[in-house]
């Protein structure tokens, strides 16, 4: 047993200390080095109150010897494992939308993002893109997201659904047939005509105007894949497999149903980018900013932009009225102009659950940003086969383990702050490939110098060091620390500084046999527990495990420290 150290739920509780307001204010004023010592006191403080607190409670928690992930035997032991999963093809660098805390500017994964919803209220739009060539005539298209109609790139229609031109006024609107009555008629109030009918595919490759003339926009006009009309594609969403059998028998024997074939009928599941059941049957698409977006925009090789910057505020490319202003705040300044310009046909507002930072409570944003990835697809099949063979405490725990594994995407692993392990990753800035480095013999053979005594692994000791590479090139550190369940993945054989110590005794005790935690980390440690023990050695880390319940509050809601309902 031991302390996660690092990660976003210390460094908050460091910032309001500091008063720290932005991440620039760490960098160039306190110092990485002065943050990262003011974190550990954090910790090592809170150590000696935890230890206490469970010899009160007659609770066994290593009292001799916790673990700490901040010491360099664990971060020693992060490395390697990087570096096997590298080996092993695991490891991927990608240019993505991914949701990203402007507060905190780091991108936020997995658990991070579907630990923290709340009910906001956010703008409803219908837009007219004005067709190409064509006088008062427009594709009509609904949003939920003003601020990125920015960076849109594409619109969106269904091939085999019926579209219509309905005149309105001296007007002339596309849209989807199924849809002009709900929305012209009964949503809008409006008396329209039915000009004509076809399918979708007509609308194939029309081009349109920009809806807001801006920077980005006019880099787009060169592009002949830009502002035209695509057809929606299916996209992929999950496999479907068998439920697992929640029955006793089938648990002691270790397999899945039907005898241990745990994947056997799986079917793939997909989804239309473009659907009847709400808006007008065309969808804006920025590649930039959204999954189902983006996925749309590699099919067709559409370009992906991203005018947003990491504290969520839109750059240059906006344009002067937008350049600087919080995107959720720029909503209002776009509906105005939009209105202003004739392109609004209707505005009202909506409530619907919003993501925010599960650590400082801000309002997420997607925006495109270069993270490193763990790939998932080429060992799901065994992660959910594994899973089968799990005794889990209840047993109605397996079907949930199984449910997020069926879902799981790419597992994103890089964060862009400062108290956590720096991942090892250099990449030369002459030829470009990068160089994984396990332990820190090898860091000391590569270097491009001295290193120091390199007593703390941290960011301060590691960010300056380079390395030599062949090409005659040095090789930089990426500036990245591992995302948090990073570090609580690899406990299992990094609590005993394996591989570069407790050969023999981590090989008598791994997998565990048994470990506890709250119901909410199906998708958190479990999930990553299991990935991590799978991916580099191909078994579970755990044998069984057990959920406790939550300890909640005078409203019913969990008690947590970022909360601040905990009591002491």
């Amino acid at each position: 047993a031991g302390f996660d150290c690092h990660g976003l739920p210390v460094e908050v509780i460091v910032e309001k200390e500091l008063g720290v307001q932005s991440k620039r204010e760490i960098e160039e004023s306190i110092g990485i080095k002065k943050f990262d010592e003011t974190c550990l006191n954090k910790i090592l403080n809170n150590e000696r109150v935890w230890m206490k607190m469970y010899e009160n409670l007659g609770a066994w928690r290593a009292f001799f010897e916790p673990y700490f992930t901040y010491k360099n035997y664990y971060i020693e032991s992060a490395w390697w494992t990087l570096k096997r999963l590298h080996e092993k093809g695991f490891l991927t660098r990608g240019l993505k939308p991914i949701h990203w805390c402007p507060h905190c500017e780091t991108a936020l994964s997995g658990y991070e993002v579907s630990d923290s919803y709340k009910n906001v209220t956010d703008p409803s739009i219908f837009i007219k893109f004005p067709v190409s060539g064509k006088k008062n005539e427009f594709l009509l298209v609904w949003t939920t997201t003003p601020w990125t109609l920015v960076a849109n790139v594409a619109v969106a229609a269904h091939p085999t659904e019926e579209y219509v031109r309905a005149r309105v006024g001296s007007e002339t609107l596309i849209l989807a047939k199924k849809l002009a009555e709900p929305v012209l008629k009964e949503k809008l109030g409006l008396k329209y005509e039915i000009v004509d009918s076809f399918k979708g595919t007509e609308l194939d490759g029309l081009k349109y105007e920009p809806v807001l003339s801006v920077p980005q926009q006019r880099e787009l006009d060169g592009n002949e894949k830009a502002r035209r009309v695509y057809l929606s594609i299916a996209i992929y969403k999950s496999k479907k497999y068998k439920k697992h059998s929640m029955r006793e028998e089938t648990e002691k024997e270790g397999k899945g149903p039907n005898g241990g074939e745990a994947t056997r009928g799986a079917e793939e599941e997909f989804e239309e980018f473009v659907t009847m059941e709400d808006g007008t049957g065309l969808v804006h698409c920025a590649p930039g900013h959204g999954q189902s977006d983006y996925f749309l925009g590699e099919h067709y090789g559409l370009p992906a932009v991203s005018p947003v910057d990491e504290r969520g505020c839109f750059t240059e490319k906006a344009g002067s009225e937008l350049a600087g202003k919080f995107v959720k705040a720029a909503d209002k300044i776009i509906i105005e102009r939009l209105e202003s310009e004739g392109k609004l046909l209707h505005f009202e507002k909506v409530t619907h659950s919003y993501p925010l930072c599960w650590r400082c409570k801000s309002p997420l944003v997607f925006r495109l940003s270069d993270q490193w990835y763990l790939k998932i697809d080429s060992i799901k099949d065994s992660l959910i086969e594994a899973n089968s063979r799990i005794k889990w405490m209840p047993p109605s725990a397996k079907e949930a383990e199984h449910n997020w594994l069926v879902d799981a995407n790419d597992w994103c692993v890089s964060q862009q702050r400062f108290w956590g392990i720096p991942m090892p990753v250099w990449v030369c800035g002459k030829c470009g490939p990068i160089d994984v480095i396990g332990s820190v013999a090898e860091l000391r053979e590569k270097a491009a110098g001295r290193v120091g005594d390199l007593k703390d692994l941290h960011r301060h000791s590691v960010d300056e060091i380079e390395l030599n590479c062949a090409c005659g090139g040095r090789a930089k550190r990426v500036k990245d620390i591992f995302n948090v369940w990073f570090d609580s993945s690899i406990a299992p054989w990094a609590s005993l500084g394996y591989p570069q110590a407790n050969k023999e005794l981590f090989e008598q005790v791994f997998p565990v046999h048994l470990i506890d935690e709250s119901q909410d980390q199906i998708r958190g440690w479990f999930y990553a527990l299991l990935f991590s023990g799978m991916a580099v050695f191909g078994k579970p880390a755990f044998e069984k495990c057990g959920l406790n319940g939550w300890v909640v509050d005078e409203k019913g809601e969990k008690m947590s420290k970022s909360l601040g309902n905990v009591v002491s």
